[in-house]
């Protein structure tokens, strides 16, 4: 049975969103911002917890983490139709650039992959657009 609370994982970088003004504030800095979508009853969630301070070391500080529990925050979840979890999105200068969702559990390299697919992504739009 999955704990009613997230587990305490320590994480150099990820930041735990706590409002939409929160959310919304950080996703106005400009850089990388990937979100990571969650919940607590989430047993994929807490299957790739662990391999977020990993995940953080690797594309750190030039890409910053953010958690959002879709149910502490529905709104920012529903503006975002995100209706799976987890699912990632990666903001890029303020604008949503790349997302990641299917069906499947995911796997730390999914998600690494992921990340370097929509960094090389906003950088072919600055390049090009």
């Amino acid at each position: 049975m999955l704990d009613e609370k997230p587990e305490k994982v320590e994480n150099r970088l990820m930041h735990f969103v706590q409002s939409p003004d929160d959310f919304y504030s950080m996703v106005r800095e400009s850089g990388t911002l990937v979100a990571c979508f969650e919940a607590t009853w989430c047993g994929d969630c807490h299957y790739l917890r662990p391999s977020y301070p990993e995940l953080e070391a690797r594309f750190g500080p030039e890409v910053r983490f953010v958690s959002i529990d879709i149910d502490a925050q529905p709104d920012i979840a529903r503006a975002h139709d995100v209706d799976g979890i987890p699912s990632f999105i990666l903001f890029s200068n303020r604008e949503e650039a790349y997302r990641f969702v299917n069906p499947r559990r995911k796997t730390k390299e999914e998600v690494a992959d992921f990340i370097e697919k929509g960094k090389a992504l906003t950088l072919r739009q600055k390049e090009f657009g």
